[in-house]
């Protein structure tokens, strides 16, 4: 496992970024323009989530000039899993940029790229489970209710989402409490609200219990020590009586 993965995982995106830097530049070669796509993608990833949107932007717009290199590049030949993959990946970068605006609150800017991130990753990933997908969708029904185009923002929200990280969740939730809100039904807004808490105090009594269990862990394993080093020092004085039993009878 990667330790930027462990440190984004932890919220220190900062951290992750610059031990990804670390541990992936070496390994890339000038020419590997999929490979350079992927990781000026990454990198603007892990800056958006920590809020440096227009740093992150840079990152994306690299990333997309690189993998519309790899894609127009004739002179190598490619499987067609390669093109696919080329085509996802630029979808998926794509929609990096959208989810960009949003967090400018660039939201008539964020659409079309939010759009057309969701037609080709649909159109390459032939139906297979995609969570950048759901962040699109999510991302759409959040512009359209800022600009409070209530029907284009229900018709992203009822768009067959199955969202499976928590944070998709929560953010659809959110997104559903903002709508009732604004549409005056207070009792339907409460409820999503509701659901968010309960999640979010679920969470809480999952890390209390982990916390638990760790501090069970430490407690453990010094009780183990303790006693071993006991042991140890016991037996050290047995061998400290033996010599000196030893000695008294060489001389």
């Amino acid at each position: 496992v990667a330790f930027y993965d462990i440190y984004a995982s932890l919220g220190q995106y900062r951290k992750a970024m610059r031990d990804y830097m670390t541990e992936e530049k070496k390994e890339l070669k000038d020419d590997d323009y999929y490979g350079q796509a992927i990781y000026n993608n990454t990198i603007g990833n892990y800056l958006r989530l920590d809020k440096s949107t227009p740093t992150a932007l840079s990152y994306f717009k690299k990333s997309e000039g690189l993998i519309k290199v790899f894609l127009s590049d004739v002179t190598n030949q490619r499987t067609d899993k390669e093109i696919a993959d080329g085509r996802i990946l630029n979808g998926i970068i794509i929609g990096n940029i959208g989810k960009c605006h949003v967090q400018l609150g660039e939201y008539d800017k964020a659409i079309p790229f939010l759009e057309e991130s969701r037609d080709i990753i649909k159109k390459y990933n032939k139906s297979k489970f995609s969570s950048d997908l759901i962040e699109n969708t999510l991302a759409l029904a959040e512009c359209y209710l800022k600009l409070d185009n209530y029907e284009k923002a229900t018709d992203y929200l009822s768009d067959d989402l199955n969202p499976i990280k928590t944070d998709n969740i929560l953010k659809r939730n959110r997104i559903y409490a903002d709508y009732y809100y604004k549409t005056g039904d207070y009792k339907n807004s409460t409820v999503y609200l509701k659901k968010n808490i309960k999640i979010r105090d679920s969470i809480d009594a999952q890390a209390s219990n982990i916390k638990n269990q760790q501090l069970t862990s430490v407690a453990e394993q010094k009780f183990i020590i303790e006693n071993s080093l006991v042991e140890k020092d016991s037996l050290l004085k047995e061998i400290h009586h033996r010599v000196k039993n030893n000695l008294q009878m060489v001389s």
